[in-house]
């Protein structure tokens, strides 16, 4: 059996995005290896809680903390914050897995959460073979797509932080990184495309970081299905909700007016300004209903009771909202880009290239009215997304593709 060292920055049970990524992979691995996982003191009390509640995973835990003057900084400076609250923990968790390795032996040392590229940590310098990934944050913001949203502050950052993207990419220390692991996974073709461009020593794969827990996908027929179009999303900038307004507007001209544009997870001040933005473009948001964040746990529901479900980040690494809605038996529409790409590439729905606004935007249209009228269309892309789901999409097949590669490395290396 393996005996693994895994850095997972965030390990939360029953949450998604990076702390669900951490807490489903470390499930997962430790179902066939020797696990030790190195995560934040934060997460302590809900990690026993979950055991207390669940039973044991068979884990080691080692809950690292960085101290009060990062935890203040994490709080008080948003992305900032988190990123300097990061560096820091990383220091800890080489310090910490050197200390552990001298005292005991490890197959393997994975550095597997908040996996940006441009912050590869320190682990790599262990002598231990070590995997780094899946590894994204290469994909930039679509100009053509943020243009949408006119100037903000939400757009001067993604345009700061794709011009540092592009600077980081021939960073040293990622660089560095990439040429000492013996495996390296890429989370989708614009990681794949940075590493065809660097020193590489180890096997390199493609697969994306995140799954879905599910083992039988629910198909739903048609005719049970209101009028509805669902967004799930954030606040964030880059989550693009500009323009699945314009693209509704579009498709409600088309339909009627008995169609509907749901999106969920949008705080009371990006709905002003949203709305803010919707008047100075004398746009009416007839049939448009938006609202805050919802529990987890009530996702489904508004899946299951959506016709389709829209995904419009301009850059992404992957998308968990659009697996959960493909568990569903929700056809999705996406950008033919990043992440989502790599999702629907065998079927579920439509990816829509990205080309002249407003073409692009006419072509968005098109598929929704596609799956609107079609009923074959939309009863073939429900079936594919649930078959996507259960033959690939599920946190276990991420880990035996990955653990395949290792466990193949680590045999020619013996």
């Amino acid at each position: 059996m393996l005996r693994l060292l895994v850095s997972a920055y965030a390990c939360v049970p029953g949450r998604g995005s990076e702390p669900g990524v951490g807490w489903n992979w470390v499930s997962c691995l430790a179902k066939r290896y020797d696990v030790t996982v190195l995560t934040q003191v934060a997460f302590a009390e809900e990690v026993a809680r979950w055991e207390h509640q669940h039973g044991s995973l068979g884990v080691k835990w080692v809950f690292l903390d960085v101290g009060a003057i990062s935890r203040q900084a994490k709080q008080r400076f948003g992305a900032l914050g988190l990123y300097l609250h990061y560096m820091s923990w990383q220091r800890q968790a080489y310090l910490r897995a050197r200390a552990l390795c001298a005292e005991d032996s490890f197959d393997v040392v994975h550095h597997l959460t908040m996996n940006g590229f441009r912050v590869p940590g320190h682990l790599w310098r262990l002598p231990v073979p070590f995997v780094w990934g899946p590894i994204g944050g290469f994909q930039d913001a679509d100009r053509t797509l943020m243009a949408v949203q006119g100037l903000s502050v939400g757009t001067v950052r993604e345009r700061v932080r794709s011009l540092l993207n592009r600077r980081s990419r021939w960073a040293r220390l990622p660089r560095a990184c990439a040429s000492r692991a013996a495996v390296v996974v890429g989370a989708n073709q614009d990681s794949m495309a940075w590493l065809r461009s660097v020193p590489v020593r180890g096997e390199v794969l493609q697969c994306l970081e995140a799954g879905i827990d599910v083992v039988n996908s629910r198909v739903r027929s048609l005719p049970a299905r209101a009028r509805r179009i669902l967004w799930v999303g954030s606040g964030a900038c880059y989550k693009n909700p500009e323009f699945a307004l314009l693209a509704f507007a579009v498709v409600r001209k088309a339909a009627g007016p008995s169609w509907s544009l749901m999106m969920v997870g949008v705080s009371s001040d990006r709905e002003r300004e949203l709305r803010r933005w919707a008047k100075k473009r004398s746009m009416g948001l007839e049939g448009v209903e938006i609202t805050g964040k919802v529990e987890k746990e009530a996702l489904p529901d508004l899946y299951d009771s959506a016709h389709q479900f829209w995904f419009t980040s301009y850059r992404d690494t992957s998308g968990n909202v659009l697996l959960e809605a493909m568990a569903c038996g929700t056809p999705c529409l996406a950008f033919d880009h990043q992440g989502a790409s790599a999702i629907l590439e065998n079927g579920g729905g439509a990816l829509v290239g990205v080309v002249e606004l407003r073409t692009t935007i006419k072509r968005w249209a098109a598929e929704a009215l596609l799956l609107i009228k079609n009923d074959e269309v939309w009863a073939a892309a429900s079936q594919a997304a649930c078959d996507s789901i259960v033959n690939r999409q599920r946190w276990v097949h991420r880990v035996n593709r990955v653990y395949q590669c290792v466990e193949a490395v680590l045999g020619r290396s013996k």
